[in-house]
């Protein structure tokens, strides 16, 4: 899990919806005013396509890695065996 600050995530939002990848509401029914974003359908195609391409990079970093990763005993990772 990635954890983002405020001063990241609001500045963030408020740059993907300049771009149309979301969307936001205000809403008052909890008693409290809040800000909600929504992916729009641009912003779906939009992470659709950045999740195949993260995917492909992740498969290409675990091949890379895999000789490294079986020579460690089962149960075994980098942590433990620092070498």
């Amino acid at each position: 899990m990635v954890r983002l600050q405020a001063g990241t995530l609001y500045p963030l939002l408020h740059r993907l919806e300049e771009a149309g990848a979301v969307s936001s509401r205000w809403d008052k029914t909890t008693g409290r005013e809040r800000k909600w974003y929504e992916l729009t359908d641009s912003g779906q195609r939009r992470l659709n396509k950045q999740a195949i391409q993260w995917h492909e990079y992740s498969d290409c970093i675990r091949r890379l890695l895999k000789p490294v990763m079986d020579t460690l005993s089962p149960g075994e990772t980098l942590e433990t065996n620092p070498t």
